[in-house]
């Protein structure tokens, strides 16, 4: 049989099977199309808090940027296809894609807080925009995540292990916000990671150094103010080769800093400050010949400052403060020329400030106070051109201030406080026209005051207290309209104000503090309508020999600001003005040992200084005050107040009008300031009772209201807190109440005086039916006088009805 040339397919069955395979066709070409992604690029790379500011935090000050990084792309993530137009087309692996949204949806649900609802459109209904419209997230070509920053918006939570899937991260910073639990160890797998912020949150556990020393790009890692435990982890062998900078400060490591840590040899800045870390400073930190900044501040560190340390020729910013370091301080520190700012203050340095120091031209802050230096300061310090801040305070430092200080043209702070400095304040001192701060406090200084300090335009603070300062105070202090702070305290200074500090609004209108008190200055208070600021907080005009009376044609608005207003010790007469009544801001008013005259005024119940609790009490700075007991104003240091501030407090409401002439009764609005803690009414004419209404002042712990004219019985109830109380020299009666307070008072809190009262704790017992105290035979006579006085009307007209009965 003959065969054919049949073709097996004609035209018409393929076409008929084209048609059936046609769907089949349509789902592989629609699994291997390109989706379409809008990818963002952040114009802001990583940021890191900066080293160092000149004054304060030296943490969180300047801003400066890594640099960019390239970043290889995996092949296996894309392909391409061309399409008809011949356009090239990115195609995504969708797989890659799930496993990242399900790594952010995944962080998201850990979040239990978001305050801001920053995350709200994390969401799968929106998985697609999560590289372009998903906050704190950032992609690069390909759709990968390369950096998430979420930062200062208050997220509670945890974060999610699976964090570890996003295997193209490179830059995360979720600092400031309220994050808790240990950082996941998956971060390990994070492969890609440059640079990671997590500070300024609540993360607690002990640290790993896998995701701090082993992650082969990583440069940066700052995890600053968490609740971290356990110790700073040792650094593996072969590891540690990318990182430049380490910052772990506030979050309790405890322990020793590894030796090992010199195996990261490219670290340029290392900040392990304010920890619980102790030991010695590790000798090895010699090889990390790369370092700008090593901060090992405010620790438990001991032991000399090692040698070994002489051979890091890059550095910088050397801070070993607050530690227990001691020994001399290092000559070799003069051949670290490229210094720029040291500080070694409150340790236990001893011995003299080497002289080597004088090779540190580029040296900016000197910082050596509160160590057992000794010695005269040294003349060479004037050769430092480049210093800008100078502190030699609270050390052991004798002889005078040497004018070559003069010099230093750009210096800003001078701190020589506390000292044993004598002679007189130098004249040339006033030609350093940059100078912002000057501090010598707590000398031994004599003569007058400069008038060349008037040439400091810049001057914010002036503090010359506790010397032994003589003369007038200089008028020309009055062009340093620059002042925050005058504290002339604690000298011999005579005679009259300037004609100019009767307006100081004008001369200083940023004035905070003046303090003028324990002097001889005299005439009249620079108390006027027109000599009155806003921003003054503290003013102290006690102790001197003021005369004449409070003006009355003030206006309270005009010191809002007034926290602190003592007068005491002076000879001022007359009334006290109602417009005290009205500062609004006032904690602390000191009036007594004066001649003041008439009421108290009524207006008082007014202070709301004196309203606030003290657990609602603000620190002037800003920021709610947690029971600290720092010392409010008088110098903006808070240290070393002197003994005649040591009552005033941050939490301190202190009102003292005693030794005056004031009569009248206690206005019932005082009972109205229930943050009032000292109330001191004694020594003056007062009459009428004691208000009930002390037991509502629950914060008062010293009540005196002695050497008046009070009458009446005691209150039943004081306040728990009440520790001070004196009644004595009045003329109160009836009984002492017992219980709560009152059984921790003694017989001084009533006696002498008050021959009325009766009671156990003044041994004059009380009769049952009407309190009087039963101790002799006159007063037994005035008692049957009284039962007498008692039973006569009854038997009158008992017998008037006798005799109607009967006759």
């Amino acid at each position: 049989m003959t065969t054919s040339n049949v073709p097996l397919i004609t035209p018409l069955s393929a076409l008929f099977l084209l048609l059936l395979l046609l769907p089949f066709f349509s789902k592989v070409l629609a699994l291997s199309a390109p989706r379409t992604f809008l990818v963002r690029h952040s114009d802001n790379h990583f940021e890191s808090n900066g080293i160092w500011t000149s004054t304060g935090n030296r943490e969180t000050s300047s801003k400066r940027s890594t640099t960019d990084h390239s970043y290889q792309l995996w092949t296996e993530t894309y392909h391409t296809i061309a399409n008809p137009l011949g356009t090239n087309l990115v195609a995504i692996n969708t797989t890659t894609t799930t496993i990242q949204v399900n790594a952010l949806l995944a962080i998201k649900k850990s979040i239990q807080i978001d305050p801001f609802g920053a995350l709200a459109n994390w969401t799968n209904e929106e998985n697609s925009t999560y590289c372009s419209a998903w906050k704190g997230v950032d992609c690069d070509e390909m759709g990968n995540v390369i950096s998430i920053k979420l930062t200062d918006l208050r997220l509670n939570g945890i974060i999610n292990s699976k964090i570890g899937n996003l295997m193209h991260l490179s830059y995360l910073n979720l600092s400031g916000n309220s994050l808790s639990g240990n950082i996941p160890s998956e971060l390990m797998k994070c492969r890609n990671l440059v640079a990671v912020d997590l500070s300024f949150n609540y993360l607690d556990g002990e640290l790993s150094a896998g995701y701090i020393y082993t992650l082969p790009k990583l440069e940066f890692m700052r995890l600053s103010y968490n609740s971290f435990s356990g110790l700073l982890p040792e650094v593996p062998e072969n590891s540690c080769y990318s990182l430049t900078n380490l910052r772990i400060t506030y979050s309790n490591l405890i322990g020793a800093i590894p030796s090992s840590l010199n195996r990261c040899k490219n670290l340029t800045a290392l900040l392990l400050d304010f920890n619980q870390l102790n030991g010695s400073i590790p000798t090895s930190f010699g090889d990390l010949h790369q370092l700008v900044v090593l901060a090992l501040q405010g620790n438990q560190l001991t032991g000399n400052i090692p040698n070994e340390l002489a051979s890091l020729k890059n550095l910088q910013i050397l801070a070993l403060d607050y530690n227990n370091l001691e020994g001399p301080i290092p000559t070799w520190l003069g051949g670290i020329t490229s210094l720029v700012q040291l500080y070694l203050q409150s340790n236990q340095f001893t011995g003299y400030i080497p002289s080597q120091l004088a090779f540190l031209k580029n040296l900016q802050i000197l910082v050596l106070e509160y160590n057992n230096l000794q010695g005269p300061i040294p003349t060479w310090l004037g050769g430092i051109t480049s210093l800008v801040q100078l502190w030699l305070g609270n050390n052991e430092f004798t002889g005078n201030i040497p004018s070559q200080l003069a010099f230093l043209k750009n210096l800003q702070i001078l701190v020589l406080e506390n000292n044993y400095l004598q002679d007189s304040i130098p004249t040339s001192l006033g030609g350093i026209t940059s100078l912002v701060q000057l501090w010598l406090a707590n000398n031994r200084l004599a003569g007058e005051i400069p008038i060349e300090l008037g040439s400091l335009k810049k001057l914010e603070v002036l503090d010359l207290q506790t010397n032994y300062l003589s003369g007038q105070i200089p008028p020309s202090l009055e062009n340093c309209s620059s002042l925050e702070y005058l504290l002339l305290n604690n000298n011999s200074l005579t005679g009259t104000l300037p004609f100019g500090f009767e307006d100081f609004t004008t001369l200083w209108p940023n004035l905070y503090a003046l303090s003028i008190s324990n002097n001889k200055l005299e005439g009249k208070l620079p108390l006027s309508s027109t000599s009155l600021n806003s921003s003054v907080v503290f003013m102290d005009f006690s102790k001197n020999n003021f005369t004449g009376g409070l003006s009355i044609q003030v206006s309270g608005s005009h010191l809002s600001s007034l926290r602190v207003l003592s007068i005491s010790y002076n000879q001022l007469e007359g009334p006290i003005p109602s417009w005290l009544g009205d500062l609004k801001s006032l904690q602390v008013l000191d009036l007594s040992h004066n001649q003041l005259t008439g009421p108290i005024p009524q207006n008082f119940g007014n202070l709301d200084g004196f309203k606030v609790q003290s657990k609602n009490v603000s620190d002037p700075l800003g920021g709610t005050l947690n029971n600290s007991y720092a010392p409010l104003f008088i110098t903006p240091r808070g240290e070393d107040m002197g003994e005649e501030y040591s009552y005033i407090l941050l939490e301190t409401t202190y009102m003292d009008l005693s030794s005056n002439v004031l009569e009248g009764e206690i206005p019932i609005g005082i009972t109205d300031l229930i943050g009032m803690k000292y109330l001191i009414l004694s020594d003056n004419k007062l009459e009428g009772g004691i208000s009930p209404s002390f037991q509502f002042m629950e914060e008062l712990e010293a009540l005196d209201l002695s050497q008046n004219n009070l009458t009446g019985v005691l209150p039943t109830k004081l306040p728990f807190t009440l520790g001070t109380f004196n009644v004595s020299y009045n003329n109160l009666n009836g009984a002492i109440p017992t219980g709560n307070q009152f059984n921790t008072f003694d017989s001084s809190s009533y006696l002498p005086g008050n021959p009325g009262l009766c009671g156990d704790v003044i041994n004059k017992p009380c009769v049952a039916d009407n309190m009087q105290p039963t101790t002799n035979t006159t007063n037994n006579a005035f008692q049957i006088f009284d039962y007498g006085a008692l039973w006569f009307p009854l038997i009158f007209y008992s017998s008037i009805w006798f005799s109607t009965v009967f006759y």
